[in-house]
């Protein structure tokens, strides 16, 4: 079945939001733990965890919305290509309006 490049970026949003959520989690729920435990660790180690998620989560996010993208400028879709990457960006842009107003709104007790 063949999709639009619409229906990819937004496939592809999607994907990454559910990522960057899942990542957002992952961090509030350690971080939630490191404090009740009491865990101390050398400064040393809190960069290099930062670092190596940070290199990590880009690999993921590049993956995510690129491969499919460059899969298809090596077999010549180059219009397709940038059609879906756009898209992509598109989305992503709504997705995190929407998620940004809904925040807001719930920090102010409209949405709860």
């Amino acid at each position: 079945m063949k999709y639009t490049p619409l229906k990819i970026g937004l496939l592809q949003a999607v994907a990454l939001s559910l990522y960057i959520g899942f990542f957002a989690v992952s961090v509030f729920k350690m971080q939630n733990w490191i404090h009740t435990t009491g865990v101390t660790a050398h400064p040393i180690a809190g960069i290099l965890i930062f670092l190596f998620a940070f290199v990590i989560s880009a690999l993921i996010s590049g993956s995510i919305i690129f491969a499919y993208p460059v899969t298809l400028f090596f077999d010549g879709h180059k219009r397709e290509t940038l059609g879906i990457v756009f898209w992509s960006a598109v989305w992503l842009i709504i997705i995190f309006a929407i998620v940004a107003i809904s925040i807001f709104f719930a920090g102010l007790g409209i949405v709860k």
